[in-house]
């Protein structure tokens, strides 16, 4: 069975109270025969999502599958890789709304509106050391077609184990923490969960201050 992009990021509903007890995560994907999302420390969790792959549909799949949630805008999605150039692998819907990433880190975004044009950010490889510090400058286009560029002074720190449910997997994880400040006061918290071969299997990345935050899990075995 092959597995096609999905038309179009599908809205959630569903609503809760913010996150107090994990830092500034305020959403999560859960991933088993069905993705639901939640917010972490609500009463209630959120209807479950719109139909997404199966685990046989994955498996199936000819082209590496990820699952992409927005957390402003509570939209989730099934994209399909389309492209690979050396480690960055592009990710699509049918409708052109792409990410890419660079061994599971986001270097940029297409078709979102507010979007990521570029990223200088840390390897996969020192990000999972868990320890020291860095700088990431992200690009983005304003409303003249100029360049603006962010910089971010970042730490990275351990943050625990989580064994995680991806749709039929049971995947042991180490989740590292990279805690980021830039200029007027602003604060960025990315979280990367790592599988013992060293891959990004979950991750919470910023695309910026106007796209917020997009949650994207790697399903495959």
């Amino acid at each position: 069975m092959r597995l096609a992009a999905a038309a179009a990021l599908v809205a959630l509903a569903g609503c809760g109270t913010p996150d107090t007890q994990r830092g500034q995560t305020s959403f999560y994907l859960e991933v088993g025969n069905a993705l639901l999302a939640r917010v972490t420390g609500a009463a209630r969790r959120a209807p479950a999502a719109p139909a997404l792959p199966t685990r046989a549909a994955i498996d199936g799949s000819a082209a590496p599958v990820a699952i992409v949630g927005l957390e402003a805008s509570r939209q989730i999605a099934a994209l399909n890789a389309i492209a690979r150039n050396g480690r960055v692998t592009v990710y699509s819907t049918a409708n052109a709304v792409t990410l890419a990433l660079r061994d599971g880190v986001l270097v940029a975004t297409r078709g979102l509106g507010p979007d990521l044009m570029s990223a200088d950010a840390p390897e996969a490889a020192a990000l999972r050391r868990g320890a020291g510090g860095h700088r990431r400058v992200h690009d983005y286009l304003t409303g003249t077609d100029a360049t603006r560029k962010v910089a971010l002074d970042c730490t990275l720190a351990p943050a625990g184990a989580e064994t995680l449910s991806l749709i039929g997997l049971t995947v042991p994880t180490t989740v590292v923490a990279e805690t980021c400040a830039g200029a007027d006061g602003l604060t960025v918290e990315n979280r990367y969960w790592f599988d013992r071969t060293g891959r990004i299997r979950q991750s919470r990345q910023w695309i910026g201050e106007a796209g917020g935050y997009a949650v994207i899990v790697d399903p495959m075995r």
